[in-house]
């Protein structure tokens, strides 16, 4: 996912996900060159059976990364299990984070999935929902239909960031307080809405006829740049 702070594109072609990456790399007039094309997400390609239709929240993720507080992430764990016993609840910490909390506060029924043994897809695969503070991973839980939700986690500051603007433009809700996060989950417990067209704006070919074929039309547009090149930078 792209943030504002992403430098120009001064390539002779750059493929991007989605309109926001257009916007991001060329927003305040930003210098660009070369061709741009959008391919929607070449990695979603593979994951698209592993859709997530189900109307119910049952089992529940909660990704972390070396910007969040292992305390507020065990302590959110632990209100989660009081307020919904039934719930099935699985941690994954970020690869790049070597902290080595132990979280003696949670029971054995809470899993584990290894972010350097299983890709963040098939991590999701087998939720319902996320929580998670700033991460990409808002966007790559919504293109499986799998809900999200904005709680901050940071050990920065108490307030969200939303570095990506997935708030603001409108792909998860934020969730400012436990009171208001509790409520979410509730609404989606018997009857879980599908939230995959909220990232639209992100995935180009989301709901259309091209859609898991990023890998092809990255490939088609390398091939037409190939086919056209001139001939003195051969």
């Amino acid at each position: 996912s792209v943030s504002d702070d992403f430098p120009p594109l001064i390539a002779d072609l750059s493929l991007l996900d989605g309109q926001d990456a257009m916007d991001k790399y060329t927003a305040g007039g930003k210098p660009s060159r070369g061709k741009i094309k959008l391919v929607g997400s070449p990695k979603y390609d593979h994951f698209i059976q592993h859709i997530n239709w189900s109307d119910q929240l049952k089992c529940l993720g909660i990704p972390y990364g070396f910007y969040d507080e292992p305390e507020k992430v065990e302590a959110l764990v632990v209100a989660l299990l009081a307020e919904f016993p039934e719930l099935r609840i699985s941690l994954r910490k970020h690869p790049r984070d070597t902290r080595n909390y132990s979280f003696p506060k949670l029971p054995e029924r809470v899993s584990w999935s290894s972010s350097r043994t299983e890709s963040i897809y098939d991590f999701l695969a087998g939720k319902d929902a996320i929580i998670a503070s700033d991460s990409a991973v808002h966007l790559e839980a919504t293109l499986l239909n799998v809900s999200s939700y904005y709680y901050p986690l940071l050990s920065r500051t108490e307030a969200a960031v939303d570095v990506y603007g997935f708030v603001r433009n409108g792909l998860i809700p934020l969730c400012s307080s436990r009171e208001v996060l509790f409520q979410h989950l509730r609404s989606i417990m018997a009857q879980r809405p599908p939230v995959r067209a909220a990232a639209a704006y992100y995935v180009g070919n989301l709901n259309t006829p091209a859609e898991g074929r990023s890998q092809e039309l990255s490939l088609a547009a390398i091939q037409e740049l190939l086919t056209h090149w001139p001939q003195e930078n051969v």
